[in-house]
């Protein structure tokens, strides 16, 4: 009789914990949705350097990574100096490493890279964005090389630039002055035609140190951003 009373308080105290232990998780998890609910989390913003005429073409497509990503981006912080052409892009973000205020996102000049990447501004792409990938998706295969930077102690080459955008060279030429069959193949053939044009003209004025030249300017047409 004993051992069966015994037995059956036992059976009743294990089933009496089984319950106390329930009840402690259920109050922990209570206890931990509150503390969560509670809590505001700060979005995370990056930050982004552009020159003035190109702040209207990055708009439409940060509103589309912002509401995809949920990611801000403070596009130009220092609003009362926006750089207006690229070199001072370069010299906003120069200043901003060296006062440790680096910006979270760099718009890069392909030429700025190996400066960046020796002094260790820029992270390693390259697990991210395999070249040999990229070049397989349609990139074109020197700005993908351009990207690539081997730092003195280093094996292999690492990529810290992945291409956004390409310019496109254009050159012109007067058909009343050059003929069809005169277009330059070669650097050499330029500068030769550009001399005999020059020759030719100074033999008819007065005017002996005369050259021509295009005024470099931006147009924006169907939404691409052209520059002659």
């Amino acid at each position: 009789m004993d051992n069966k009373y015994q037995f059956r308080t036992l059976r009743q105290l294990l089933q009496k914990f089984r319950v106390i232990r329930l009840l402690v998780l259920l109050i922990i998890c209570i206890m931990s949705i509150v503390l969560i609910s509670g809590c505001s989390f700060e979005p995370v913003t990056l930050t982004f350097v552009v020159t003035k005429n190109e702040v209207e073409d990055w708009k439409p497509l940060i509103n589309q990574f912002e509401a995809k990503y949920h990611i801000k981006i403070n596009l130009n912080p220092a609003k009362a100096n926006v750089p207006d052409a690229s070199d001072k892009v370069k010299t906003a973000l120069v200043c901003a490493f060296e006062e440790k205020k680096p910006y979270d996102l760099l718009y890069l000049d392909i030429v700025w890279v190996p400066e960046f990447a020796e002094r260790d501004w820029l992270t390693d792409l390259t697990k991210e964005f395999q070249p040999e990938e990229l070049k397989k998706e349609g990139f074109l295969v020197n700005k993908i090389e351009n990207g690539l930077y081997k730092c003195e102690n280093c094996k292999d080459s690492k990529l810290y630039r992945v291409p956004f955008r390409t310019d496109i060279g254009v050159l012109y030429y007067r058909k009343d002055l050059v003929k069809q069959a005169e277009i330059p193949k070669t650097f050499d053939d330029l500068k030769k035609i550009s001399k005999d044009l020059q020759d030719k003209l100074r033999a008819k004025t007065t005017e002996k140190d005369s050259w021509g030249y295009l005024w470099t300017m931006s147009r924006k047409v169907n939404n691409l951003r052209f520059y002659i």
